[in-house]
């Protein structure tokens, strides 16, 4: 999970937040290849995060950011829609993120921003003409390596993912395979 869609999020987090100062990292993968994984994250300004990745358990799929008066949330592969709850307001506002306003009364009117699959190919073309030569990358490999590391120090750390169907027999059965060698 961690390495399939993990990596996208994580990317996501790290260049919205930065690298946390310090994390716990859960699984279940015994072993093997994880269904399930959490990850507690808390940054050196005291934010705290949670990351909860699965194959079988349902998920908002959502990132939602909680703060003293509001919550803003963004649906995954919704690149335009972002939603804003302010504390102690009757509704929330659901809102399409555009270009930015000019200005002056007169400019172009704001656009909306690329969707996922507009935003895909414009990854593409670019990679393209940085082939070419013609321009520079929006974002260079070094970005995506840092949560390649992140992943690899969250498994070299990983815990077993709390599992209370588990009876006791297979509970140690587990921590035995989780465990490090």
């Amino acid at each position: 999970m961690l390495l399939d869609i993990g990596v996208h999020v994580l990317d996501l987090l790290v260049w919205w937040l930065g690298e946390p100062a310090s994390f716990l990292y859960a699984e279940d993968a015994m072993g093997g290849l994880e269904t399930n994984s959490r990850l507690d994250l808390t940054y050196a300004n005291g934010a705290r995060g949670a990351l909860h990745l699965s194959r079988d358990w349902a998920t908002v799929n959502q990132y939602r950011f909680v703060f003293e008066r509001g919550v803003v949330s963004w649906k995954v592969n919704d690149a335009n829609g972002l939603t804003v709850q302010l504390a102690d307001a009757p509704g929330s506002l659901r809102a399409h993120l555009g270009t930015p306003l000019g200005t002056q009364l007169n400019e172009a009117k704001p656009a909306l921003q690329l969707s996922n699959a507009q935003s895909f190919i414009a990854q593409l073309q670019n990679i393209a003409a940085a082939i070419r030569g013609t321009e520079a990358l929006f974002i260079p490999g070094e970005e995506g390596i840092r949560s390649l590391r992140f992943i690899e120090t969250c498994y070299r750390n990983r815990t077993l993912l709390e599992q209370p169907w588990l009876t006791a027999a297979e509970t140690a059965r587990a921590r035995a395979l989780t465990a490090q060698p």
